[in-house]
């Protein structure tokens, strides 16, 4: 499907408009934020785990001494062989490329914004350390014109690499407002610049979490974009009526596949769906046979073994595995049994996150 995008006109400070171009569908975000130690960044490398056999980790940090090195290193090993590292500092988006379908852990805001404010020469402006004082007013001007040019910056870079459709980015930052009163200026425009960055990044994504001891805190949710909000819905005799007609395509009759068959089940215990593929390639003297011709062994008149095994969380994901993913499909199944599997995961899928009775047509 091709996605073109809409053009939006935005004032700029001058009052001039300009253009800028601003996608249908943008990247879908998730936003971590929390203290030192809370379990932010355990917490965002499972959920990418859950979203991605295959996640990336952005890693945004410079290298300062040993001990931060020590600490990169235990945190590459915990994450695993699974995941690939590409380190940037500045400019993630000159990696899109690559973040493209994926699932991209961005760790964190924090290292991302001090990057910026290095760049700017916030920190270097003036060692005056003292709460009060700064060693010219032109210094507190100079922290404050550097602090907002690292922001913009930044922002900027932020939009840029969210821009995409195709691209799934778990951010992960600190709330640093928390804490203690910053002992310069510059520490204190810092802690400010973090926040209107934590809330640029919240407005936009579909889910924040705040994470306290270990525990995960939905503090902003995604809609759910099923209800239809003020539209009308159906009544509940055409809610009946529509039941109806299914039971009764469900007694239709249905050619069956002459290769094989889908079972379709729920698992609650793993909270996943079960799908498995069995052969019914049979020869005259009631032996099975696979895809391939290989004679299968049966066990006391049973049916053998499935064929193939998936276990998903989504109906989308069992879809996408079977029918896009699994090579035999496009040879193997016909329209109408693709069309009954994504019904009937479907179905599994609300029985499974609703509690409901699950039962195959």
């Amino acid at each position: 499907i091709a996605i073109r995008p809409k053009t939006t006109t935005f004032p700029n400070s001058k009052g001039h408009n300009y253009l800028r171009f601003v996608s249908i569908m943008p990247s879908v975000v998730y936003l971590i934020t929390g203290g030192a130690r809370s379990g932010k960044s355990g917490h965002a490398q499972r959920l990418c785990e859950q979203l991605s056999p295959r996640p990336i980790y952005l890693a945004t940090s410079k290298v300062h001494d040993e001990d931060f090195a020590k600490r990169i290193q235990k945190h590459q090993q915990d994450r695993g062989d699974h995941w690939t590292t590409v380190e940037e500092p500045m400019y993630p988006s000159k990696h899109l490329e690559s973040f493209k379908g994926k699932v991209v852990l961005v760790d964190c805001l924090t290292l991302w914004l001090t990057n910026f404010m290095m760049e700017e020469g916030l920190f270097s402006i003036s060692n005056d350390k003292d709460s009060e004082n700064m060693n010219s007013p032109s210094d507190s001007a100079a922290v404050q014109d550097a602090s907002e040019r690292a922001l913009a910056k930044l922002q900027e870079e932020f939009d840029k690499l969210t821009e995409p459709w195709n691209c799934t980015f778990v951010f992960v930052t600190n709330e640093l407002g928390s804490g203690t009163h910053g002992p310069s200026q510059a520490t204190r425009k810092f802690v400010d610049a973090q926040g209107w960055l934590n809330q640029y990044v919240a407005k936009r994504a579909q889910v924040v979490i705040h994470m306290v001891c270990g525990c995960a805190n939905v503090i902003k949710e995604e809609k759910d974009s099923r209800r239809a909000g003020g539209l009308d819905v159906p009544t509940p005799q055409q809610k009946r009526e529509a039941t109806m007609l299914d039971h009764y395509l469900s007694k239709r009759s249905v050619a069956m596949d002459k290769k094989g068959y889908f079972l379709v089940k729920v698992d609650r215990e793993k909270l996943v769906i079960r799908v498995s593929f069995h052969s019914c390639i049979v020869n005259d003297k009631g032996e099975f046979f696979d895809l391939d011709g290989n004679r299968l062994s049966c066990c006391n008149g049973k049916s053998p073994d499935p064929l193939k095994v998936w276990e998903c969380r989504t109906a989308k994901e069992a879809t996408m595995k079977i029918l896009e993913d699994w090579e035999p499909a496009k040879d193997l199944l016909s329209v109408g049994h693709a069309g009954y599997l994504g019904r009937e995961v479907q179905k599994a899928e609300d029985a499974l996150y609703n509690g409901w009775k699950f039962q195959q047509d």
